[in-house]
């Protein structure tokens, strides 16, 4: 497997949802030494597969808070992630996540009701070199302004959409005139 670059990992050959895919991937994964770019499909768990986290660049994942700060702490080389964040379990404590290079985030709600340790998720992350952000509202907590603004201290993203937002687009033009800007409404479905 040394000239793999990208995997698409899927628990479809395991015996129990949320396991390895096979003990032959777990295995291989780290004898993949140009592995960049990695999709785990949603019912994977980051906890069940062994990757070289550390030179991933690109990574797509659905995660618990739990993981999310796994992947993160581990994926010092990320320019571009995707996280879908769905059963808001008891974080860890958090801790200082390493500066990252990631250059597009995307963190999206996908299920459960976000609790603190999401705002502390978000809270902790040190962008410098963030261009494009996707965020789901949700994941921000009661200040979304306030949140967003600590992701990139110096220098700011110059995309930002807010997904499922309760604060108006003019409410994030006011704060980040420099950005372009789209917000999706959140809209309570019966």
């Amino acid at each position: 497997m040394p000239l793999l670059r990208t995997a698409f990992v899927s628990p479809s050959d395991s015996p129990d949802p949320g396991t390895a895919p096979s003990a032959t991937a777990a295995v291989l994964f780290p004898l993949a030494p140009m592995l960049s770019q990695v999709s785990l499909e949603p019912s994977c768990s980051a906890f069940a597969v062994t990757l070289p986290w550390s030179q991933l660049t690109t990574l797509t994942a659905y995660a618990t808070i739990s993981e999310a700060i796994h992947i993160l702490h581990q994926s010092t080389a990320l320019k571009t992630c995707t996280l879908g964040i769905y059963h808001f379990d008891p974080a860890p404590a958090l801790g200082e996540v390493s500066t990252l290079p990631i250059r597009s985030l995307s963190l999206l709600w996908e299920e459960g009701n976000p609790d603190s340790s999401v705002q502390n998720l978000v809270n902790a992350l040190t962008l410098p070199l963030l261009d494009n952000l996707v965020v789901s509202e949700f994941l921000l907590g009661s200040d979304p302004v306030a949140a967003l603004s600590r992701l990139r201290p110096q220098g700011h993203p110059r995309q930002m959409e807010i997904m499922d937002a309760r604060f108006s687009l003019y409410t994030y033009k006011a704060s980040f005139p420099w950005a372009k800007l789209s917000v999706t409404p959140f809209h309570k479905y019966y």
